[in-house]
């Protein structure tokens, strides 16, 4: 009788460690991670101002990554939030200073690479002055795809992630003109994973 109850705890007890590597296995996939990080983003002009210069940001941005549920599909769904700052040249220096919020559905390709489709808007300051856009307060949409990787430096997991996209600024008619700004967005970013 002994020997079945050891027996027993035996397999209890080992269960427990079985189950304790699937778990560490499925949080570590990179698509359930947690992100801390930078990106650099550089908007070439859809076209020019009416004023007959372009548009061409230079964008800086700290990102925050927040799963919103763990998964061991190859789809999930984060949300991604920070601050951005931003620099173009017209005829003058403009800045814009900003806040976004993205909308990240990933797609494993392995545990360690995903794409990442990211739709998303924010308040916005800038301070170019066109005919198509008024001076001020305005909001950034943001269409995004990202390939990202996850790799280990130190034994610490990081991503670095290449970004392409489309971006419209313009304030939802609040104020005229509202004509927008438009801009195809190329980017690199690099981030802690958590």
């Amino acid at each position: 009788m002994t020997r079945y109850l050891v027996l027993l705890l035996c397999f209890f007890f080992s269960m427990n460690a079985f189950s304790q590597k699937l778990v560490s296995r499925f949080a570590d996939r990179h698509i359930n991670q947690r992100a801390s990080g930078a990106m650099v983003q550089y908007g070439f002009n859809y076209y020019d101002l009416p004023e007959g210069y372009a548009y061409r940001p230079l964008l800086l941005a700290h990102y925050q990554r927040f799963p919103l549920i763990k998964t061991a599909k190859k789809v999930g769904l984060a949300i991604d939030i920070g601050p951005q700052i931003g620099m173009a040249y017209t005829d003058k220096f403009n800045f814009e200073l900003g806040l976004f919020v993205y909308l990240n559905l990933g797609i494993a390709l392995t545990d360690w690479d995903m794409i990442s489709l990211l739709a998303g808007a924010g308040p916005y300051y800038i301070s170019v002055e066109t005919e198509r856009q008024a001076k001020g307060f305005i909001f950034s949409d943001n269409f995004l795809l990202a390939y990202r990787r996850k790799l280990l430096l130190s034994r610490e997991p990081y991503e670095i992630s290449v970004y392409s996209g489309f971006r419209h600024i313009s304030n939802a008619s609040l104020k005229q003109p509202n004509g927008g700004i438009d801009n195809i967005i190329i980017g690199l970013g690099f981030a802690k994973l958590f």
